[in-house]
C-alpha cells in the first residue's frame, strides 16, 4: 500500500510539473507575441564586420587598452546605416528610445556580413551619464526605472522608460556566435578598432 502511495505522489509531481511547464510556455509566448506586435516598437540591426572574441589573445599589433570590441555597423528602423563612434549614430540610437513619457520598446538584432543571424544578443550594459565638474561622479542607475530586456533566440527587446535613458551616456551589447560560442562586445560608442 505504501509503494502504491508512493508511486501515485510522484505522479501527481510529474502531472503538476508538466502542467506548471504548459503555462510557462504560453506565458512565454503571449510576451512574445506581445513585443512583436508593438506598433510602436524601434528595430535596430546591428551588423558584425569583424569579430573579435573577448577572451582570446590579444594580437601583436593590438594597440588598445580593455577588451577588443567587435567592428560593425548599425542600421535604425531601416533607415541608413551608421559608423561607430560618431555623436549622430548615438543619438539616432538613444533618441528611439525616449518616449512621451512611456516606456519604449527597442528590437536589437545582431547579423553577420552577409545579413544571416549569426550571432545571439545575451546581455546589455548601460552607463551612466558623468555628473558634473564638482563631483565628477557619474549618475547612479539604481535610482531610475530598470529596463526590462527579453531575449527570444537571436532578438533582444529591451523596454525602457525615458526617465531611464536621460540617465544613460552609452550603452554595450554582448553577443554569442552560434558557430562556436565565442562571445564578443558591440559598443555603439566606440569607432571599429583596425588592428
Amino acid at each position: 500500500m505504501n509503494a502504491k502511495r508512493k508511486t501515485h505522489q510522484r505522479q501527481n509531481k510529474i502531472e503538476r510539473a508538466i502542467a506548471e511547464s504548459k503555462k510557462q510556455a504560453r506565458l512565454f509566448t503571449n510576451l512574445r507575441n506581445s513585443l512583436k506586435s508593438d506598433t510602436g516598437r524601434c528595430k535596430v540591426i546591428l551588423k558584425v564586420t569583424t569579430f573579435r572574441d573577448i577572451f582570446a589573445k590579444k594580437p601583436g599589433k593590438w594597440k588598445g587598452d580593455g577588451v577588443q570590441t567587435c567592428s560593425h555597423s548599425i542600421k535604425v528602423d531601416k533607415g541608413r546605416s551608421f559608423k561607430p563612434g560618431k555623436e549622430r549614430a548615438m543619438k539616432a540610437l538613444l533618441d528611439k528610445y525616449i518616449a512621451e513619457g512611456s516606456p519604449k520598446t527597442v528590437e536589437i538584432t545582431v547579423v553577420d556580413k552577409k545579413g544571416q543571424r549569426a550571432y545571439r544578443p545575451v546581455g546589455i550594459a548601460f552607463m551612466g551619464k558623468p555628473g558634473d565638474l564638482k563631483t565628477a561622479a557619474t549618475i547612479r542607475l539604481d535610482y531610475a526605472a530598470a529596463p526590462q530586456v527579453y531575449l527570444y533566440g537571436n532578438y533582444m527587446y529591451n523596454t525602457v522608460n525615458s526617465a531611464f535613458i536621460e540617465s544613460v551616456s552609452k550603452y554595450a551589447l554582448v553577443i554569442q556566435r552560434e558557430a562556436d560560442g565565442k562571445v564578443g562586445i558591440i559598443d555603439p560608442s566606440v569607432p571599429n578598432q583596425f588592428c
